[in-house]
């Protein structure tokens, strides 16, 4: 978790991601819900990250719970740029992240 703040940290300066602009203010902000939110969220197989924008809180979701699979879905291509690349580096081998842009018709 603490590497996908510092990359987010580094990608907002020029992509505008987030308005959380330090990795100290990504971690207590984003990540700190993400957290939270893993601690009630039921047992599942699977969850979709509906707006997921910069990956929160799907990615850390499922850096959290790795036999859990996490779709994402985001309609802005730069975002959704973004949490592609995020889902290679970031991910344990046995997560699974799946991501979609949303095409306006």
């Amino acid at each position: 978790l603490v590497h996908l703040c510092e990359l987010l940290a580094v990608w907002n300066r020029t992509s505008n991601l987030t308005g959380h602009s330090t990795p100290v203010a990504i971690a207590s902000g984003l990540c700190a819900d993400a957290i939270a939110l893993a601690s009630v969220l039921p047992q599942t197989t699977g969850l979709v990250d509906l707006g997921a924008g910069a990956g929160f809180p799907g990615i850390p979701l499922a850096i959290l719970n790795p036999e859990v699979r996490v779709y994402l879905v985001e309609a802005r291509a730069r975002r959704h740029q973004y949490s592609s690349c995020r889902r290679y580096s970031l991910v344990t081998r046995s997560s699974r992240i799946s991501s979609k842009v949303q095409v306006a018709a």
